[in-house]
């Protein structure tokens, strides 16, 4: 029932959306909209653009969303999984930019694909820009049928940089890189000699994935899931950025305008929650001693007769 209904909203939408833009066939020029401070162009080539001021932030590139159907599996007794997809069945979808509107304070992209899965009905559905707080933009992708995974590519620029994703230990920036965000061991090492499993990690292993980076030019994107994330950042593209979740839920992202790192950091903590401050003696000295308990009470006893403030033993 959720499916029929959100494919019926969706084909109202749609049908709304193609009537407000009739008028205006015949005129190719790019229309730049307004939602909250940040403004959304859809370009003649079929990309769509999140800027605010003279700063382009973040441009949803032409080729469009691709959702997948597929069996999905997994390998890895010792925490080092492995994931397997078979009988995978993919849609391209395309961005209609002469169909944008700004509808109850969102701007409004329709999305259609010449095909369906199968032989279903051709696949459509609609990209929702919104301002969730000030100094961010939302990016809801909505599809008529149900997947199991949707892909949204972003335009690679020159400049662009990827900072985040967690705790990773191959590199800072991540451009060039493809791989998947899922906790896991970590490994006992990462020799890239030995076969990956079991005990050997891989470059990307992590205890601590995280669906977020942060451009160097001043603004991130943080993406709401807990499912498994697959990023192709400009590897087998150099001029396109991947971003997949393995999920049937709509994609869920959020642009952080910044226009500075402290600030995209600022908007990060204000969507995921802030920690609280440690005690004061956390931020003393820590001192380690082994040799069994008279020992280390004889070693506690040495440091407080010689003043040494120590806040943990």
């Amino acid at each position: 029932m959720r499916t029929l209904l959100l494919g019926t909203s969706l084909a109202f939408l749609t049908l709304s959306l193609i009537a407000c833009s009739g008028d205006d066939e015949g005129d190719l020029t790019p229309k730049t909209l307004e939602v909250g401070d940040a403004k959304v162009t859809p370009d003649r080539g079929g990309s769509v653009v999140v800027s605010v001021g003279d700063r382009d932030l973040l441009e949803l590139a032409s080729q469009g969303p691709i959702a997948r159907r597929f069996d999905w599996s997994y390998q890895g007794s010792t925490a080092l999984f492995t994931f397997n997809r078979d009988n995978e069945q993919a849609v391209q979808l395309e961005y209609d930019v002469g169909g944008v509107v700004a509808l109850g304070g969102e701007v409004l992209v329709p999305l259609r694909a010449s095909s369906g899965f199968g032989g279903e009905e051709a696949l459509f559905g609609t990209v929702h820009f919104s301002e969730e707080r000030l100094g961010t933009t939302r990016i809801r992708v909505e599809l008529s049928a149900g997947y199991d995974s949707l892909a949204l590519p972003i335009v690679c620029t020159p400049e662009a940089s990827f900072y985040g994703f967690g705790g990773q230990y191959n590199a800072i920036d991540q451009r060039g890189e493809a791989f998947d965000l899922f906790v896991r061991e970590q490994g006992i090492g990462r020799d890239p000699s030995k076969p990956y499993g079991f005990t050997n990690g891989g470059p990307h292993t992590t205890y601590f994935p995280m669906p977020y980076f942060v451009d160097a030019r001043g603004f991130g994107v943080y993406w709401r899931t807990d499912h498994r994330s697959l990023l192709d950042l400009c590897q087998s593209d150099p001029d396109v950025a991947w971003i997949e979740v393995e999920s049937g839920e709509p994609l869920d992202l959020l642009v952080l305008h910044g226009p500075t790192m402290p600030r995209v950091i600022e908007a990060l903590s204000e969507e995921v929650g802030r920690p609280t401050a440690p005690p004061s003696w956390a931020y003393d000295l820590w001192v380690g001693s082994q040799g069994g308990r008279d020992q280390v009470l004889a070693d506690v006893d040495a440091i407080e007769s010689a003043g040494i403030p120590a806040g943990a033993f």
